[in-house]
């Protein structure tokens, strides 16, 4: 469940292309939509598996810095309990 804290920072990444890592394979890039007690919502969203691909999750945001984020998905619900990480798109460093 998200504290006030992490509800308070959350809101200022509302409707921004944010990049969300998770304690799994997949990793999210999308612009978030909606910020529920225990899940955040993506939209035109990314949901990638790295298991299903030869790079690391680093180089795949690097890759999509460079092309930008390939939507395949219009939507999707990540389980805030699963996220380790999220920033702005726009915060990565380049490299």
């Amino acid at each position: 469940m998200a504290t006030k804290a992490i509800s308070k920072v959350l809101k200022k990444l509302h409707n921004k292309e944010v990049v969300i890592d998770t304690s799994t394979s997949f990793l999210y890039l999308g612009t978030l939509k909606n910020i529920e007690d225990n899940w955040l919502t993506l939209i035109e969203a990314d949901a990638h598996d790295i298991n299903d691909s030869q790079c690391t999750k680093e180089k795949y945001i690097q890759d999509s810095l460079a092309t930008g984020i390939k939507h395949n998905r219009k939507s999707c619900v990540i389980d805030l309990n699963k996220v380790t990480s999220i920033s702005l798109l726009s915060e990565v460093k380049k490299f």
